[in-house]
């Protein structure tokens, strides 16, 4: 039997450019667009203010893991928590009729396997033994659908 390398470190990502992932490349490319617009817009001194901002708060959106978790990642789950409600009630989902009767099927199969290949009884007692288990088997998946 052949052996194959399993692979370590999958939860790393992949490096795009020198030390960048994807993730980060794409981060400092929009404060790079961003920088390059206000270039033309701005006097120097506020695209310097402006300039220091924008890529402190890239660096630490790119480089800043909290709990192993990017600290965007971190932060979309911050702003969901005041947001979104945090009680929540369980309501019971009521099968349709088709999951029912594949339930029901299901019980049925593994309750009437037998030693015999094709599945049939081997005699008419058995048979009517395995009526009766069919019908109480439909009865007690009908009490525990309800």
């Amino acid at each position: 039997m052949s052996q194959y390398p399993v692979p370590q470190f999958i939860e790393r990502e992949t490096k795009l450019v020198g030390p960048l992932t994807g993730r980060q490349l794409i981060i400092f490319g929009v404060v790079a667009f961003i920088l390059f617009v206000l270039y033309f817009i701005v006097p120097p001194l506020v695209l310097l203010l402006i300039g220091a901002v924008l890529l402190t708060g890239a660096g630490s959106l790119a480089f800043i893991r909290v709990n192993n978790r990017s600290l965007d990642e971190v932060m979309f789950s911050f702003i969901n928590y005041f947001f979104k409600p945090r009680v929540y009630f369980w309501q019971k989902k009521e099968p349709t009729e088709k999951e029912l009767q594949a339930k029901t099927e299901q019980i049925l199969k593994s309750a009437y396997k037998t030693n015999n290949k094709e599945g049939e009884p081997e005699s008419k007692e058995e048979d009517s033994l395995k009526i009766n288990e069919e019908e109480k088997i439909k009865n007690l998946a009908n009490i525990l659908n309800e």
